[in-house]
């Protein structure tokens, strides 16, 4: 049996983590509440590839917040991305 400080979150679609880009040097995260890590990584080179010299922008764990938007839908994200 693993101790308390040991256990590790659920991963996966059902853990309701969610994921923000953070940008250092714009010192903000610049996209947010992606639904995995993989899709925070791919929106993070999306904006990193914008700048010269590129930016570093990474993926973090989203924290909650009071001000936060309505999730997206993907056929939204798609939709934003095609105008």
């Amino acid at each position: 049996m693993t101790k308390p400080s040991e256990q590790q979150a659920p991963a996966g679609p059902l853990s309701g983590t969610k994921w923000d880009v953070y940008c250092p040097e714009e010192d903000l995260a610049v996209i947010q509440l992606f639904n995995s890590k993989e899709k925070a990584k791919a929106g993070a080179n999306e904006h990193n590839a914008n700048f010269t010299p590129h930016h570093t922008a990474r993926p973090v764990v989203h924290t909650p917040g009071p001000d936060d938007p309505h999730p997206v839908t993907e056929a939204q994200r798609e939709a934003f991305k095609a105008e």
